[in-house]
């Protein structure tokens, strides 16, 4: 059974939050982000774990291109990680 990739908070009224990672358990340890983000939407709380907040539609909408290019790099990886194990 394949781990989770990401996982959504979705607790307040006033912002949605995505935790983007490679799974509950480290694969192996990384010195660098596990993707790279030109967009600055991530906050990186380990190399292989990023945390992305949107407060309010109007941030979403702003930033929905970046952040879907985001998650198709982040499920990418993923898939090349998973298949090289």
């Amino acid at each position: 059974m394949p781990d989770e990739d990401a996982t959504f908070r979705l607790r307040s009224p006033d912002e949605i939050a995505a935790i983007l990672h490679r799974g509950a358990k480290v694969k192996r340890p990384l010195q660098a982000p596990f993707i790279s983000d030109a967009s600055g939407l991530v906050t990186w709380l380990a190399p292989d774990r990023g945390k992305v907040v949107f407060r309010g539609r109007a941030e979403i909408e702003q930033h929905q291109s970046a952040f879907a290019a985001m998650i198709r790099t982040w499920l990418d990886e993923m898939d090349r990680e998973h298949h090289a194990s």
